[in-house]
């Protein structure tokens, strides 16, 4: 299950480097030709999951999902802290893909094309060394993993927030 889930993290990794990259490749296009071909691959999807996506089957009524689990789910006061956590996470993560895109370029004066590069270079190192990463770590506790690589995930927001203007 590691194994699968890393792979799958791969994917997702390839997809966020791909993503940026073409983007920076494509912007030149302006930015209606990048959102229409947002909507078409949002389309794809779609039609894939409608049509290529079985249904989990259920034995029994009381075995399918309903909006109403989730909040069972909270009871558990360590999973509701790490859902907040993991919330605050993903809003500081999107805040700042968006940001980083327009503020350094601007901080380093380096022309907004030379960010693609970037990205691209980040996303090939991810997919190049996870699963790597992913085996030479196997043999420690996951909570000790975990938290190391949250805090070199924030190490890294840190240094982005620390690189001064070129003035």
């Amino acid at each position: 299950r590691p194994r699968a889930y890393a792979r799958l993290r791969i994917a997702r990794n390839a997809g966020w480097a791909a993503g940026p990259m073409l983007g920076g490749f494509l912007g030149a296009g302006g930015f209606p030709f990048l959102a229409g071909g947002a909507a078409v691959f949002g389309l794809v999807n779609l039609v894939q999951c409608a049509v290529l996506l079985p249904e989990t089957p259920h034995r029994s009524a009381a075995e399918r999902f309903r909006p109403r689990d989730l909040l069972a789910t909270l009871g558990d006061r360590t999973f509701a802290l790490h859902c907040f956590a993991t919330l605050l996470l993903f809003f500081g993560f999107a805040q700042i893909v968006v940001t980083v895109a327009l503020d350094l370029p601007a901080r380093l004066q380096i022309p907004v094309e030379t960010l693609k590069w970037v990205y691209t270079l980040n996303g090939v190192m991810v997919v190049a060394l996870q699963s790597l990463v992913t085996r030479a770590v196997a043999s420690f506790r996951r909570s000790r993993v975990l938290a190391a690589g949250a805090a070199v995930y924030a190490a890294g927001y840190l240094v982005i927030g620390a690189v001064p203007a070129m003035d």
